[in-house]
């Protein structure tokens, strides 16, 4: 628990410390709703985490203090592993600053760096929309790239972009293509 001069008031794992800096405490005081912070290394652990903050209201409706949880990183990647996706996605979860929070596949070499700079992840990442985006990826294959903010009435400031390789999205639609075509073609050899 933080006071509002952002010095750690009660702490379960003994670590004190000023939080005054901190952007969850920051926007938690401010919108005086939860609120999600950024990627950082955690104190405690040593490993990535994420913080979120709550703020605490006095009788008066200001907020007098802040209480907060750490959440690493490796607790959502399970989360996401569990997951049964199909051959070809791609899952990230990114924060506001655009760094990468969770990863699906290959966590180990994505969590902590940038979403890389690319024309489709860009539109997405400016938060241009739910829509849906075609381009290459970092690996050079098309894909087709989704992105939506996560709300669920908190300040959250994080973002899911889901992307599949485009030869998979639309595999079943080729194969019905070339059904039809061949289908055609022999309509147009018996009319010959």
């Amino acid at each position: 628990m933080v006071n509002l001069d952002g010095a750690t008031f009660c702490s379960t794992s003994g670590i004190k410390g000023q939080n005054q800096d901190r952007s969850w405490f920051q926007r938690a005081v401010q919108t005086r709703t939860t609120a999600v912070g950024v990627f950082q290394i955690s104190l405690m652990t040593g490993r990535p985490a994420i913080v979120i903050g709550h703020p605490l209201l006095g009788s008066s409706g200001e907020v007098e203090r802040v209480i907060f949880a750490s959440i690493e990183l490796d607790q959502l990647e399970h989360l996401v592993a569990t997951l049964e996706l199909p051959r070809g996605v791609q899952l990230t979860v990114f924060d506001r600053d655009r760094t990468i929070l969770v990863r699906y596949p290959d966590p180990a070499s994505w969590i902590g760096k940038p979403l890389p700079d690319l024309p489709a992840v860009d539109a997405i990442a400016l938060g241009s929309g739910e829509e849906i985006r075609d381009g290459a990826g970092a690996d050079g294959v098309r894909r087709l790239y989704a992105s939506v903010g996560v709300q669920a009435n908190l300040n959250t400031g994080l973002s899911v972009e889901m992307s599949i390789e485009r030869a998979v999205a639309f595999a079943e639609a080729d194969r019905l293509l070339q059904q039809q075509m061949w289908l055609l073609a022999l309509l147009a050899l018996a009319a010959v």
